[in-house]
């Protein structure tokens, strides 16, 4: 144990170099991962909505060279109505919903907006109707640029406004020595975040105060290993 703190201010310094060097864009800066709520109903599985949800995100917000991917976007959806219409042979069945999306911190599950859009398909049951829903979602649809553009806009103003209480948070956690989270608290961080600095600040701080206690650390123990000798002899 006793290399462990010098072991994680050595990934916490990675880390930093490795933000350091990316591109300061909202794409290369804010990535989201894709989840579903829950599975809607009429539908076993969630897998097709998490797929549609994954081709958003790749289309829209560059996810595969994102520095930060302490982010979501989770889907769900919200059917409304149900309507039979009869036709010569047989009834068809529309179903119509709301596709509904949510861009979520998944450290503090605070929530930067949410869209929703409406959508329908028909089959001749209502389970083959329901089933279309999803393919029915196009990812196409100028509206999921807008939403992931004014999603990043608030997540980057809320950072930047907030940033002495996440500085301020991860030097606590650091001081009880729950330094992982505290590293989440930290990269959870854009880079793009105009205040970034400051957090770079304060963990080039924090890498100083643990090799200090490290040092310390070792000394003490030389210091006793001497006394145990001393009292042998």
């Amino acid at each position: 144990m006793k290399k462990l703190t010098y072991i994680i201010a050595t990934v916490i310094a990675s880390i930093t170099i490795a933000y350091a060097q990316q591109p300061n864009t909202q794409q290369h800066c804010i990535g989201y991962k894709a989840k579903v709520a829950s599975p809607f109903s009429g539908h076993e599985s969630s897998q097709p909505l998490e797929a549609k949800i994954k081709q958003i995100v790749a289309r829209n917000a560059a996810s595969e060279h994102a520095i930060s991917q302490s982010f979501a976007l989770i889907g769900s959806i919200d059917i409304t109505d149900t309507q039979t219409t009869d036709g010569m042979m047989r009834n068809t069945t529309i179903v119509y919903a709301d596709f509904i999306l949510e861009a979520v911190n998944l450290i503090d599950h605070n929530t930067y907006a949410v869209t929703s859009v409406k959508i329908q398909a028909q089959d001749y049951s209502k389970d083959k109707a329901v089933e279309k829903l999803v393919q029915s979602i196009k990812i196409t649809d100028p509206v999921y640029a807008k939403f992931i553009k004014s999603a990043n806009e608030k997540i980057i103003k809320y950072y930047d406004n907030n940033m002495k209480v996440f500085i301020t948070k991860a030097q606590n956690l650091m001081k009880l020595g729950n330094t992982d989270e505290a590293l989440k608290v930290l990269q959870s961080i854009p880079e793009c975040v105009p205040a970034y600095e400051q957090s770079s600040a304060a963990v080039n701080a924090m890498i100083d105060t643990l090799k200090e206690n490290e040092l310390i650390q070792d000394a003490e123990e030389a210091d006793d290993e001497l006394n145990e000798n001393s009292d042998t002899n």
